[in-house]
């Protein structure tokens, strides 16, 4: 439900919640441009896109990592050849698992953003939703106008599981070492870490953003964006979540009436944080979609 666009002279990422008169600066980066979309600026499924908990009708949260790209990328990845590669970054620290990634490459994009999933291994409803939202841009018609932009505008670079080891042995938080990857950005001491910022500097000089995809136990909200606080406008990026919650509302799935625009938290992320260090050192704006369970 994000439409990113340019404005003016300036590049801005701004979010649209349904007219041109509410947009919401969150960054410094030109997306998709504003004349590429045409109708309602958010996009809403005919209907549900499926479990991935419970009667478990998108995904069972006990797969492996190579069961979740072998059920749920690769069959799009066949449908679209010409617009889905993939490619192996690295082994993970216990040298038994390929971590792999997908480029998502239309003919003529314009623009690239990077996705992360499956940073901590127990976090299953995060990587199982990227999946989704891969395939829904994958597939998309040209009536489904913000995706069918998506799909022919940008060029997405996915790493559908980082922490492979987790998502295929333990389904916990940490790596076989016991380490929380989302902490060991600064130092790169593991080898997730390590091969995740070595394939990012090949897109760094053409990333318009990164988007880290977590989820968050226990918070009183339905979802919520960690971003990064590199510039003057903060306080347009608490607002920018705010509006994306009472739209959340609107769909009947707000569970409260919790004002996002307050969540406390750190908004300035250390090295140590993925989208800490994306920014400090490339200048590329972070966020982390917290998905809350």
């Amino acid at each position: 439900s994000i439409q990113l666009v340019c404005r003016e002279k300036n590049e801005y990422l701004v979010v649209y919640t349904g007219t041109k008169t509410a947009a919401v600066y969150i960054g410094e980066r030109t997306m998709v441009q504003d004349t590429d979309i045409t109708g309602d600026r958010w996009w809403t499924p005919a209907e549900a896109v499926g479990s991935i908990g419970g009667d478990c009708t998108y995904g069972n949260f006990m797969w492996s990592s190579d069961t979740v790209l072998e059920k749920l990328y690769e069959p799009v990845r066949q449908r679209h050849p010409d617009y889905i590669t993939r490619e192996v970054i690295g082994k993970d620290q216990s040298g038994k698992y390929d971590i792999y990634a997908y480029t998502y490459a239309p003919e003529n994009y314009e623009t690239t953003m990077f996705l992360n999933g499956g940073t901590h291994g127990d976090e299953q409803t995060a990587y199982f939703a990227l999946a989704k939202v891969m395939e829904l841009i994958a597939d998309a018609k040209p009536e489904d106008n913000l995706l069918y932009t998506l799909r022919h505008k940008v060029r997405f670079v996915v790493i559908p599981i980082l922490n492979v080891w987790s998502a295929s042995e333990s389904h916990i938080r940490y790596n076989v070492t016991g380490a929380d990857l989302n902490r060991d950005f600064d130092y790169l001491v593991q080898q997730e870490s390590k091969n995740l910022m070595a394939f990012f500097e090949k897109y760094a000089k053409d990333a318009r953003i990164l988007m880290d995809f977590h989820i968050a136990a226990g918070s009183k909200v339905s979802v919520y964006f960690n971003f990064i606080n590199h510039s003057d406008n903060a306080v347009a990026n608490y607002k920018a979540t705010n509006h994306m919650y009472h739209r959340y509302k609107e769909l009947g799935y707000g569970q409260n009436d919790t004002d996002l625009s307050k969540i406390p938290g750190s908004y300035k992320k250390s090295d140590k944080y993925l989208e800490g260090r994306i920014w400090n050192e490339f200048g590329v704006p972070a966020i982390t979609v917290e998905y809350v369970t």
